[in-house]
């Protein structure tokens, strides 16, 4: 069984590098037709090592909540785990990397339970500090309604049908109410005591320097491509922050464009023009795309070394 999965893996992870170079492939080509020159080359590798440093934050936040859940690990285990797994976001559906995370958290023998329950509070983390960070943003609420209100409103309607489905199994089977009981506990573990607390604390001001540093990097890219004055902060962050909540709840890719991409451009064109916007989001797309993959081999060299150092 362990090799049926260990092929299994290794047939995904295959898949996954060969989706990554054909999007790597494609995006180069769309950015052929835009002029920088050498300082505009620099922001940009700048702009990739700004987007792989944000995995760096993201392994300590889920260490800390792996901590919550009463699971110790090492640091380099946790960006390990998170640097490779989110290789799998280029497989359909979006849930690759979670998927992968799962499979190779069980690996090194992190309980699988645990590791759900630290990736949904993560989720929640996230979407409560996207939403607070996208309040900057909010001019473009009207844009995305017209845009996108049907696949919320669809959304929301699934998710609240899997509560529904969920509270049903919980109420007819024992070991799922087992796990709700024990949810729980963990969040009432959270909540009364100093320790889960404060990791609880943190993790949010992780998340939130995730956030900031996914702007920086597009700020960069903008500063590249555009000549006229930057704008505050603020404003790209708002706009960021809002591509990327919305992008989570309505997969898909409309005319050819992915939904935060598309957002991007809606945004930062009322900012620089259409011009520069559908510039910068196609350079910020191949920097994430640069990012995910020298995170996902640098996380492999990690691996590969940890191994060398455990052999007699």
């Amino acid at each position: 069984m362990k090799r049926v999965i260990a092929t299994l893996g290794l047939i995904l992870s295959a898949a996954c590098l060969a989706l990554f170079v054909i999007a790597l492939s494609k995006q180069w080509h769309a950015i052929e037709t835009i002029s920088f020159d050498i300082s505009d080359s620099l922001l940009v590798g700048i702009s990739v090592i700004m987007y792989a440093a944000s995995y760096l934050v993201l392994a300590k936040a889920w260490q800390l909540l792996l901590r919550i859940e009463g699971v110790g690990i090492h640091y380099q285990t946790s960006l390990d785990v998170i640097a490779r797994s989110q290789i799998g976001k280029y497989l359909p559906g979006n849930i690759g990397q979670h998927i992968g995370r799962i499979f190779l958290a069980k690996r090194l023998g992190i309980d699988s339970t645990r590791c759900i329950s630290s990736m949904v509070l993560e989720t929640i983390i996230v979407i409560a500090t996207a939403s607070i960070f996208s309040l900057f943003a909010l001019d473009l609420l009207p844009e995305i309604s017209a845009r996108y209100g049907a696949s919320l409103l669809r959304t929301l309607t699934v998710a609240i049908a899997i509560l529904v489905v969920f509270a049903t199994m919980a109420f007819l089977f024992r070991r799922v109410r087992h796990q709700l009981h024990r949810s729980i506990y963990v969040l009432r573990e959270v909540i009364s005591k100093p320790e889960p607390r404060k990791l609880l604390c943190y993790t949010m001001m992780l998340q939130a320097l995730n956030f900031l540093l996914g702007t920086a990097s597009i700020w960069l890219v903008v500063s590249g491509v555009s000549d006229a004055a930057v704008p505050a902060y603020a404003s790209i962050i708002g706009i960021y922050a809002v591509s990327w909540l919305v992008g989570f709840m309505v997969p898909g890719a409309p005319a050819g464009l992915g939904v935060r991409e598309a957002l991007l451009v809606l945004g930062l064109s009322q900012l620089y023009g259409l011009e520069a916007a559908i510039a910068a989001t196609a350079l910020f797309r191949l920097v994430t795309i640069l990012g995910d993959g020298f995170s996902y081999f640098a996380g492999l060299a990690l691996s590969t070394r940890s191994i060398n150092q455990t052999r007699p």
